[in-house]
This record gives structure tokens, C-alpha cells and sequence, in this order.
């Protein structure tokens, strides 16, 4: 099952109650996506490193 990575949003139908599925994200353009998932990792571990604001 995706859903939407910018909006979150479930896209198709959903499974019958009591169903296990696994939700992936669906993104328009990948390549630029993943970079961007990539580099918001990078900027969330040096906040972590700096300690609390």
C-alpha cells in the first residue's frame, strides 16, 4: 500500500479491517526525494550532536 509522501495521504483503496500491510511512500521524483530525506538525516544528527536549543 503507498500513501503520499508529501501529504500523507493513503493512495487506493484500503484494506479490509484485521489486514497487515506495510506502508510505503510514493514519491513523484526519487532521485530528488532521497536527497532530500538524505540531507534533513544530516541536519537532524548535528541538532542531536549540539544538544538541547
Amino acid at each position: 500500500m503507498e500513501y503520499d509522501a508529501e501529504t500523507g495521504a493513503v493512495i487506493g483503496p484500503m484494506p479490509t479491517k484485521g489486514t497487515k500491510v506495510m506502508m510505503v511512500p510514493h514519491f513523484t521524483d526519487w532521485p530528488a526525494a532521497l536527497l532530500a530525506q538524505q540531507e534533513k538525516l544530516v541536519a537532524d544528527a548535528f541538532k542531536s550532536e549540539e544538544g538541547p536549543e
